[in-house]
């Protein structure tokens, strides 16, 4: 039980740590907006939502897709057990981001062509994928912590539940600190000399899916 518990609480901390890259890019993304040179011509178009009312709609869909994802949740979860469920709950997550990215990363250049009023493809892409991140984190991190619960007395959850808290902030404050390397470095430096910064917040949601496969091994 107690190598089971350094192996949860160490997934817990690797999810916070992707969790700050997937909140940090698609916060970007979905706040971007479309840049001008001197002369008024798109210098950096962006993929983002320029209306004031967007960022507040998309919070209130939030609460609405988490409880789809806790219903998800409990269909795995009367089917397969806590601990599929997990493991399966991950692997969603991991895919919906890593997918995310990487169509973001792909359909950044179709900015133009809009197919719902004046909506963009990759704009659908940017709300669904700043949705999903407002939700997942929440339904796999409970999952830890009730498991964490089950296997410790409440003498050792006293003792031992604060330093997983704070393992938990250590890797989400490593990750905010290196978020602009990292963006730099998965960015396309050759685009106008200051790096597509579309490319390298697509590249932070596929890290993110990627840790989230790290912590579904872990637990």
């Amino acid at each position: 039980e107690g190598l089971a518990a350094i192996y949860m609480s160490l997934s817990m901390s690797i999810l916070f740590f992707g969790y700050e890259f997937a909140r940090s890019s698609n916060l970007a993304l979905f706040t971007s907006k479309t840049k001008k040179d001197d002369s008024g011509e798109s210098s950096e178009r962006g993929v983002g939502f320029s209306s004031s009312s967007a960022y507040p709609l998309a919070m209130a869909c939030a609460s609405p897709f988490s409880l789809l994802l806790l219903f998800i949740y409990g269909k795995e979860l009367d089917k397969h057990g806590p601990k599929i469920a997990l493991r399966h709950t991950t692997l969603l997550s991991a895919i919906t981001l890593s997918l995310s990215g990487i169509l973001i990363a792909t359909l950044q250049t179709y900015t133009q062509f809009p197919i719902l009023f004046s909506i963009t493809p990759i704009q659908i892409l940017v709300w669904f994928s700043f949705v999903f991140q407002n939700s997942y984190a929440h339904l796999i991190y409970t999952q830890q912590w009730s498991f964490l619960g089950s296997i410790m007395t409440p003498s050792q959850g006293a003792t031992y539940f604060a330093s997983v808290a704070g393992l938990n902030s250590i890797t989400s404050t490593m990750a905010a600190s290196s978020i602009g390397f990292v963006v730099k470095l998965l960015g396309d430096n050759d685009n106008g000399g200051g790096g597509n910064n579309v490319k390298g917040l697509a590249g932070l949601m596929v890290v993110a899916g990627v840790s989230c496969v790290v912590c579904m091994v872990l637990s």
